[in-house]
């Protein structure tokens, strides 16, 4: 499952659009994937790894629309966190799990997230698979009572820049996001 959460439409639900991410004045998107680990070996993975595609990254100047480069902070959301069986077709901004505020003109979740680290994503043309690895991940993983993890994705950045990554919806399988255990 995957979703989009927005701001500025905080009652509607975005379960079937690219995960656009965005923290800018007062429009903030952030991006929620959820993983089925039934019947996986999560909690002796050796080295899990999130691939996310980008499908749109650009500066939003035009008429060149220059690929730039990002830093997405990675979050897990914790397993006692309300919310934690969030809905693909039902989450929504007002709904989403681990509720947290605005500091510093962009979006932190709550305690009931932990920060695993930062996806580095190149200025490169699209599309483009950027791929996150950490310690943090892995501890994270293995660590789960439940066959069931979610990341929650947010913009570092609070530039009017846009970036997307391609969501389960994708038409090209190989551009969906992908948890691998290693």
């Amino acid at each position: 499952a995957d979703a989009l959460v927005q701001t500025s439409a905080p009652t509607t639900n975005y379960g079937t659009s690219s995960l656009l991410l965005k923290n800018y004045s007062s429009l903030h998107r952030i991006g929620y994937i959820r993983f089925d680990l039934t019947d996986l070996a999560w909690v002796s993975a050796p080295a899990p790894a999130l691939t996310l595609t980008t499908v749109q990254n650009n500066d939003n100047v035009g008429p060149n629309y220059l690929p730039t480069t990002f830093a997405v902070e990675v979050y897990g959301l914790n397993e006692d966190a309300a919310g934690y069986a969030w809905g693909e077709s039902t989450v929504t901004w007002n709904t989403r799990p681990a509720a947290g505020s605005l500091t510093g003109g962009r979006y932190v979740p709550s305690a009931d997230a932990t920060l695993l680290g930062e996806l580095a994503v190149p200025a490169n043309a699209i599309p483009d698979a950027c791929t996150f690895t950490s310690d943090a991940l892995r501890t994270f993983v293995r660590g789960l009572a439940s066959p069931s993890v979610t990341f929650i994705l947010i913009r570092k950045d609070t530039l009017n820049t846009n970036l997307a990554f391609a969501s389960r919806e994708a038409t090209d399988a190989g551009q969906r996001p992908a948890l691998t255990l290693g």
